[in-house]
């Protein structure tokens, strides 16, 4: 009778507790983005995970395993997993309580009549799971207020509903039982009147509770926790949602540190790293092959706001500093009448490099550059975020362009809780990220269940990066200038994790380092078609050129790369275009679609990739001997075409003005430090 009166509640209490937590993360959440770890009590599922045994070698979550969507419907998974996996826990409370309570009335001898103990485990369950609820709501690493106004209503509606179910029960089973309930007809009134009043002073107690609780944090109810992405809100007056021609459009461009474009759900990576970027790019057009210009973040950016390949631009090496004749982005769309405003995050991006032309504002100094740790274990993207709102909320008006750098996904991988075991919650062993770049127990060859962990917290990074877009992009809702701004969303350059041998950047020229995100959302006006896709090779020198030519501004002479709106537009013919990259004085590259080809200065090695049946870049055919006339026509062409982009690169280099005395950076010696650590200079 104990284990069945156990078993019984503590499963009908899991249901219950269940179907209240799913009704309102669905219900008063609708409009957010949770996460599995926030939104499920992880330590709960880790357990269970255990005693059922699904966590053997597979890194596997215990039954979600992506984010919910900010939608009702999104979210409707989780009546059936939350469900179930309070049913498991109410059924091993059951069984522990039965047990225990069994032997504790042995001891004491005091039998109890089957009415007197439903309500009694009844009692203990329900009085377990407002602990529970209670503890789960002051754990704020993990969880949101479940304890809502709505909360209080469901649980109270809930609660009734139990106690009437354990009325019925009582009932039934005395019916059944008529010799039992003829025994106990002459007191059955008093026993009654008594259950009635441990029943009303029970509910009493739960309903008191429950109200100082929602009192308590009525006012702070609205916050939500720190992994929800803010919710969308439009409360911005009409004349700023209106707009008629590009003349009005704002740009956005956003650059994410070491960011691989294989690693975001929207270029097809296994896990859900990114639903706010995933979300961008459903919006507008995502180029599935775009490659940088090298593997390193200074000559990436510099290229990326100048449309110029590094030797053209000088920016090559980490003394190297923009020449002030050459023209940025930022000088463009400032003399045509846009606010232009800049908000970084990482020592290369410091305004000493040149990166302040044209750019009202320039924030360099809301991250503490001067710190070492800021660099490696600080966490950046609430600062910026910060700073960025504020300018926002102050410029939003204006017709503005803004250039948005975040950091955190850059080495050492740091994510705050919950997003350091979001992706391997069940990690046991000892090696973080701690010193990356000189950790040596980050090496080729290391367990495969450590290296698991560090690419696990890489992507930590880049969920928790995510959120700010998120909160970046709902601000521009909210503010009501989303539909009219043209966001483009990119990186320098992605990592390596041994594919290659190395780890890091700034060493090879492999695509782990090279393919980067691309996405470009437009205004709501144009006639783009939005989730379009474009497959064709392209370079992030091209996003300049884009953006002039769709505000209907004229390029300068000096930018090499191309508009990619005749791409968009589908109205560019299928040539096999070529991008180049290179790396300081050592290594250069050039990549078609289906072929690649690496060339080493200062030693006499090539390496070209049939990358249709070789995307991995794993078998050199130099290496291999090609087999082929074809292919080693091609690889001859390549070669010769590298060689001929190299010499007109210096060319260019040569016959652009400059100033009279090219400056070299003047680093600070903090700086320097800082620049060491990160193995970027000597």
């Amino acid at each position: 009778m104990h284990l069945t009166m156990g078993i019984f509640y503590g499963v009908l209490a899991g249901l219950i507790q269940g179907l209240a937590d799913a009704l309102i993360l669905t219900t008063r959440y609708n409009g957010f983005i949770l996460g599995p770890q926030d939104v499920i009590k992880s330590h709960f599922f880790g357990v269970i995970g255990r005693i059922l045994h699904l966590d053997k070698n597979e890194h596997i979550q215990f039954i979600l395993d992506s984010y919910l969507g900010p939608a009702f419907v999104d979210k409707m998974p989780l009546i059936f997993n939350l469900s179930a996996t309070y049913m498991v826990i109410g059924l091993i409370v059951g069984i522990s309580l039965g047990i225990l309570l069994w032997l504790a009335f042995r001891i004491v001898k005091r039998p109890m009549d089957v009415g007197r103990m439903s309500m009694f485990y009844l009692s203990l369950v329900v009085s377990f799971g407002i602990f529970i609820n209670l503890m789960i709501w002051l754990d704020r690493r993990y969880s949101i207020p479940i304890f809502s106004v709505l909360g209080f209503l469901i649980n109270l509606g809930l609660i009734i509903s139990a106690l009437l179910l354990t009325g019925i029960i009582y009932k039934s089973v005395c019916t059944l039982r008529n010799s039992f309930f003829e025994s106990e007809k002459a007191t059955s009134s008093g026993i009654l009147r008594r259950e009635v009043k441990i029943a009303l002073l029970f509910v009493g107690i739960i309903i008191g509770g429950t109200v100082i609780l929602n009192l308590w944090i009525l006012e702070e109810d609205e916050r939500t926790s720190d992994i929800f992405a803010a919710q969308v809100k439009n409360s911005a007056p009409s004349d700023i949602n209106s707009f008629s021609d590009k003349n009005d459009v704002n740009v956005i461009l956003i650059s994410i540190d070491s960011l691989r474009a294989d690693h975001l759900s929207c270029y097809g990576y296994h896990r859900k790293t990114s639903p706010n970027i995933d979300k961008l790019a459903s919006e507008g057009v995502l180029f599935s092959n775009a490659f940088s210009n090298t593997s390193w973040t200074l000559p990436a950016h510099i290229s990326m706001l100048t449309s110029m390949y590094s030797e053209s631009n000088g920016v090559i090496t980490s003394d190297d500093k923009l020449d002030k004749s050459r023209i940025t982005l930022a000088e463009m769309l400032r003399e045509s009448g846009y606010s232009t405003a800049a908000f970084v995050s990482g020592p290369f991006l410091n305004s000493v490099y040149g990166y302040g032309q044209g750019f009202d504002h320039y924030d360099d100094k809301t991250i503490d550059f001067d710190s070492h740790r800021e660099s490696h274990q600080g966490v950046t993207s609430p600062k910026i975020d910060k700073a960025i709102q504020e300018w926002l909320r102050d410029n939003y008006r204006k017709k503005f362009f803004l250039f948005l750098h975040y950091w955190d996904v850059h080495y050492d991988y740091a994510p705050p809780p919950p997003y350091d075991a979001m992706f391997d919650p069940n990690y046991t062993g000892t090696i973080d990220s701690k010193d990356f770049e000189y950790n040596s127990r980050i090496e080729p060859g290391m367990d495969p269940k450590d290296l698991f962990h560090i690419i696990a917290l890489y992507d930590g990074e880049i969920a928790y990066t995510d959120k700010y877009i998120g909160k970046l992009l709902s601000t521009l809702k909210e503010l009501g200038v989303y539909d009219r701004t043209l966001i483009i969303l990119t990186a320098d350059h992605g990592d390596e994790f041994f594919e290659h041998g190395r780890k890091g950047h700034r060493k090879t020229l492999y695509d782990e380092v090279l393919h980067v995100p691309l996405i470009f959302k437009f205004p709501s006006n144009s006639n783009v078609s939005v989730g379009g896709r474009v497959d064709k090779v392209v370079s992030i020198i091209d996003i300049m050129p884009t953006i002039l030519d769709y505000l209907g501004l004229k390029r300068n002479n000096e930018m090499q790369g191309r508009s990619l709106l005749p791409l968009i537009e589908g109205n560019e013919r299928p040539t096999d275009s070529l991008v180049y990259s290179r790396l300081t004085n050592n290594l250069v590259a050039v990549r078609s679609l289906n072929s690649k080809l690496i060339h080493h200065l200062r030693a006499p090695r090539k390496e070209f990739y049939d990358l249709l049946d070789d995307p991995q870049e794993k078998v050199n055919l130099f290496d291999e001997g090609i087999k082929t006339k074809e292919t080693a026509y091609k690889a001859e062409s390549y070669l010769i075409s590298l060689l001929d982009w190299l010499n007109a690169q210096r060319q260019i280099y040569h016959n652009l003005e400059k100033a009279e005395a090219p400056e070299k950076v003047n680093l600070t010696e903090p700086i320097k430090e800082q620049l060491k650590s990160l193995g970027y200079i000597e």
